[in-house]
C-alpha cells in the first residue's frame, strides 16, 4: 500500500529529470520517483549494510584503543628484552641435555683454583661432548668445590650445559664473552652499573645481558648482539668454556 508524502524538498534539476523520464515511460512525475526508488532499492540495501559494518568496525577499534589505554594506565608489564632472549635461550639455544658430574682431581694448591692439567682434561671432555652430540659448544660450570687441605686433592660437583645454536632470530649469543657478576650487586645496581664498577668494557654494541646460570652467589651472564654485527669467524667459533665461580672464570 502506497504512503502519501505531503512535502519533499526536491531540486528543480531533479524535477526536470523526473519529467523527462515520465515522458519517456508515459508515467506521472510521482510514479517516476516511485520507479527510481524501487530500482535503487537493492543498492540502498548494500549501502545500509556496509554502513552498519563500518559503524561496527569503528566501535571495535574504539574498544581496542580503550583497552590498550586502560592496560597502560593499569601498568600491565610488557616483555623485556632480557625475558625475550631468555625465552630464546631456553627454547632454541640450550640443549635439554645437561651433564652433572662428581669431580676428583689431584691438586697442588690449598685454594679452589684450577690447575692447568685439570682445565685441559675438562676442555678435552667438552670437545668430546660437542663432537658426540653434534653441538655448537659446551659450558662446564663448577657448582661445588671442596679442597682437602691434608692432601693434594680437590673434589666437587659440576654441571655441563650443551649449546645447540649460537644464533636465534637474527641475534647472536656471545658465549665467548661470558662474565660472572655478583647476584646481590645485580639486584642493587643493575647490569650496566655492575659492569662499569667491575671495569668490564666492550666495543661491541650489546643489546642486553641474560643470566643463564647462577651458583656460589654469582650469575653467569651472556651478552646478546645483532647477528650482522658479528664476524663470520666469531659466528663459527666453537664454544668451549670452563667456569669456576669459586675463583673466577
Amino acid at each position: 500500500m502506497a504512503k502519501k508524502i505531503t512535502s519533499l524538498n526536491i531540486s528543480n534539476v531533479s524535477i526536470e529529470t523526473a519529467d523527462m523520464i515520465g515522458a519517456a515511460l508515459n508515467i506521472s512525475r510521482s510514479a517516476v520517483f516511485d520507479y527510481v526508488m524501487n530500482a535503487y532499492r537493492p543498492f540502498a540495501s548494500r549501502v545500509s549494510y556496509h554502513n552498519n559494518e563500518v559503524k561496527k568496525l569503528g566501535e571495535l577499534l574504539l574498544n581496542q584503543t580503550m583497552d590498550a589505554h586502560l592496560s597502560s594506565i593499569r601498568g600491565i608489564p610488557e616483555i623485556t628484552r632480557e625475558e625475550f632472549f631468555l625465552a630464546g635461550w631456553k627454547s632454541h639455544i640450550k640443549s635439554q641435555l645437561n651433564i652433572p658430574s662428581f669431580e676428583h682431581y689431584r691438586h697442588n694448591t690449598s685454594d679452589g683454583t684450577m690447575s692447568k692439567g685439570e682445565k685441559k682434561i675438562i676442555e678435552e671432555q667438552l670437545e668430546g661432548f660437542v663432537d658426540t652430540y653434534r653441538m655448537r659448544g659446551a659450558i662446564h660450570i663448577k657448582t661445588d668445590r671442596i679442597v682437602d687441605k691434608n692432601s693434594p686433592n680437590v673434589k666437587g660437583y659440576s654441571n655441563t650445559i650443551l649449546i645447540k645454536e649460537t644464533s636465534w632470530n637474527g641475534y647472536f649469543f656471545d658465549f665467548n664473552n661470558i662474565v660472572l657478576l655478583p647476584i646481590s650487586d645485580l639486584i642493587t645496581h643493575g647490569v650496566k652499573e655492575v659492569l662499569k664498577r667491575k671495569k668490564i668494557y666492550s666495543n661491541s654494541p650489546y643489546i642486553c645481558w641474560i643470566n643463564i646460570y647462577h651458583t656460589n652467589e654469582l650469575a653467569v651472564m651472556v651478552p646478546i648482539i645483532q647477528e650482522d654485527e658479528v664476524s663470520d669467524h666469531r659466528k663459527n667459533e666453537k664454544v668451549i668454556i670452563v667456569i669456576n665461580p669459586f675463583t673466577g672464570v
